[in-house]
């Protein structure tokens, strides 16, 4: 039964880590420094990069548009109006972001793109370079809002009667100082006098905008567009509008017109963040996986007991009327074991915060001396996922498992299995989960609660630290056993230490505590078991999508039941393909 019990916990465990792997981040290549010049409170401009070469920005560019953290960069930037392209820099061109509006946003985005790039530079001012040629310096000063470079129409302007130059001016000055509701009054109030004005319908639109009211800002941004049908700046305004309403489609098309007509390339860039962030946003169907190859070798594969015998109280000798002695009959063996192992995951998005998970688990283990003790695994678990204010994630799942020994059925479970993850801040996420499972074995019927807790610190961009605990209590309902009612605490901390962007080491320790309920019959006690792993992993990202992990683990088995104390070590070597 120990050995069930050990081998059963060992590869689930396995096929969980199987299941939270992410997949690795290549490192950019920076070839030159940036003096930086502090003339105001916050960064105005982060520079994630200057290269040496001539295309060498722009590659690095379109590597980083595969990342993960691109998407959400762009979804950030659709909601903070900055820009990621590329710029010559000196002799050389640089990977900029710009403009940043204030140090929060400023400090979201070196969350995301401080793991991803090593050298990441701040500029306070709108001189990046002391050495840099004054006409390089005007053309970095007309680059500082980028969307701005296209007018807000393609014809001559209408500027306002002289009368009400004052009023505009005015108008323009409470809009640039961020105060929107008054630059809105006052804009509307030249609007009644001049509606056919582009100028003041796009100040209008842009006021509007500011404050959250999208479809007004539509109809004054339109109005524009009736003016003058050519007018790209405001073509994109509206896009933005339907981008925030959530109305994708519409916003995708216009994108998608604007994208084609001649602007400058920083400007085609930020559309393209826009109508990157729309595809993550409008995709319905998202299919992801892993296969795993590994071999393991373990050089106790019994989980024999330290000891050679056991004097056992509960059976007394009939001649010498002592408990009698009894050899541990169990075979010392160290074994060779090949495993594999597929994680099959969907998501349908059925709204932007709702979407149904089924996430499916096949995994084997096949010892090369011994197929009696062959395990296999299918693991099933359903979810309705729901975000509630953009930082707590609930998945409301369910969890069906069954395993073999060999070619038999062992054991089968099935229950409820709700998960909450809580963005505490950028760089720390709170985990609880609940577990509610009937287990079925041939010798027992058992229900099981469990209460599960993970904090998930990012320390510093190398370094992530996990703390993880778990309540969990077995009670039998059918069964004659005394190994199966029992309270158990599992406690565990890692620190996962990213040495370069391909190589990351994690150490692991964990505990458990074993309290059984019932005593058993031969030793006459309640047994009392207290476990101690260490584990060492290692993990190189060949590829985006190909790692290897050598794993190292030592178990150390406490039992006041001598024939329950044991101790082992194993070392796993896995191929990982990600899909």
């Amino acid at each position: 039964m120990k050995l069930l019990f050990f081998l059963i916990s060992m590869h689930v465990f396995l096929i969980a880590s199987v299941k939270d792997i992410e997949k690795p981040s290549q490192k950019a290549m920076q070839t030159s420094s940036v003096e930086i010049v502090s003339t105001s409170k916050y960064p105005k401009r982060i520079i994630l990069g200057a290269y040496s070469l001539k295309n060498g920005a722009s590659e690095e560019l379109k590597r980083f548009q595969k990342d993960e953290t691109y998407a959400k960069l762009s979804i950030l930037a659709t909601k903070n109006d900055f820009v990621i392209y590329t710029r010559p820099l000196g002799k050389h061109t640089a990977l900029v972001i710009e403009p940043i509006k204030n140090q929060e946003i400023y400090q979201e985005i070196m969350n995301l793109v401080k793991p991803k790039f090593k050298g990441v530079y701040s500029v306070k001012s709108d001189v990046i370079n002391k050495t840099t040629q004054p006409k390089e310096e005007e053309e970095e000063k007309s680059l500082e809002v980028p969307v701005a470079a296209i007018p807000a129409t393609e014809t001559q302007l209408v500027m306002p009667q002289e009368d009400q130059k004052s009023s505009y001016d005015k108008a323009k000055l409470l809009f640039e100082e961020k105060e929107y509701q008054q630059a809105y009054n006052l804009f509307y109030k030249l609007f009644e006098k001049n509606m056919q004005d582009p100028n003041i319908n796009f100040y209008l639109g842009r006021s509007a905008y500011m404050l959250n009211d999208f479809e007004l800002a539509i109809t004054a941004y339109e109005r524009v567009l009736m003016i003058d049908p050519n007018a790209i700046r405001s073509k994109l305004e509206i896009a933005k509008c339907y981008f925030e309403l959530k109305e994708y489609k519409k916003a995708q098309t216009l994108f998608l017109e604007a994208i084609k007509e001649n602007m400058p390339v920083n400007v085609k860039q930020n559309i393209e963040m826009y109508l990157s962030a729309i595809n993550s946003k409008i995709q319905t169907n998202f299919f992801s996986g892993s296969a795993v190859l590994g071999i393991n070798y373990d050089t106790n594969i019994n989980n024999r007991a330290n000891n050679d015998t056991f004097t056992i109280p509960g059976i007394i000798d009939s001649v010498t009327n002592q408990p009698i002695k009894a050899a541990n009959s169990t075979k010392d063996e160290a074994g060779l074991a090949h495993q594999e192992a597929i994680s099959l995951n969907h998501m349908y998005s059925f709204a932007d915060d709702v979407n149904i998970k089924n996430d499916f688990v096949l995994f084997s283990k096949s010892l090369l001396s011994d197929h009696t003790k062959d395990i296999g695994l299918i693991q099933y678990s359903p979810a309705l996922s729901v975000v509630y204010n953009g930082k707590i994630l609930i998945d409301y799942a369910l969890l069906f498992d069954k395993i073999w020994l060999s070619t038999k059925p062992l054991l089968s479970d099935y229950g409820i299995y709700p998960k909450i993850k809580y963005m505490y801040s950028t760089s720390t996420i709170l985990g609880a989960t609940f577990k509610y499972q009937k287990k079925f074995l041939d010798t027992s019927i058992s229900e099981i609660e469990a209460l599960e807790f993970t904090l998930n610190n990012m320390y510093s961009k190398d370094i992530m630290f996990t703390f993880y605990t778990q309540l969990y209590t077995e009670k039998k309902l059918s069964s004659n056993l005394t190994n199966v009612n029992q309270d158990m605490l599992n406690i565990a901390l890692s620190a996962s230490y990213k040495y370069m962007p391909t190589l990351t080491f994690t150490p692991k320790i964990q505990w458990f505590d074993k309290p059984y309920k019932d005593e058993d019959p031969f030793y006459l006690k309640k047994q009392q078991d207290n476990e101690y792993q260490f584990l060492f992993n290692t993990t190189y990202s060949y590829t985006k999508s190909m790692l290897m992990s050598l794993d190292y683990m030592y178990t150390d088995h406490i039992s006041n039941i001598p024939s329950w104390e044991f101790n082992k070590h194993a070392v796993t070597a896995n191929v990982i393909l990600l899909f």
